[in-house]
């Protein structure tokens, strides 16, 4: 009997490790070995719309106005797939990248990207 805690605290742990490791990271938990490959202040997306970003997270990465958020790419690529609310977009730039950051402006909710590489 004195091992069943054991299992069952094993499987909380395991639990709480994926959902911790499938969560999109924050301005603040910018992972470490990131390389800006480039910058880019074009899109524009209305502040009341929710930004989705699409890239390793199948189901996105959500982003409201006045937030920030680091978004991992499924391999290296010139090209963003995002949704503006409901419209599907694209954004593309050279070089390559596999990481983004996608940051919005709190009033306009205008679109900031910041183009990295990890090795």
């Amino acid at each position: 009997m004195s091992r069943c805690p054991v299992r069952v605290f094993g499987i909380v742990v395991a639990v709480a490790w994926s959902a911790f490791v499938n969560q999109p990271l924050s301005a603040d938990d910018a992972p470490a070995g990131l390389i800006e490959v480039g910058h880019k202040e074009k899109d524009a997306c209305s502040k009341k719309n929710v930004v989705t970003v699409f890239g390793k997270l199948k189901d996105g990465v959500p982003v409201k106005a006045g937030e920030s958020r680091y978004i991992e790419m499924e391999a290296m690529t010139t090209e963003i797939r995002w949704r503006c609310g409901d419209s599907d977009e694209k954004s593309e730039y050279k070089p390559a990248f596999n990481w983004v950051r996608c940051q919005r402006s709190a009033d306009t909710g205008r679109i900031e990207w910041t183009f990295y590489v990890k090795k």
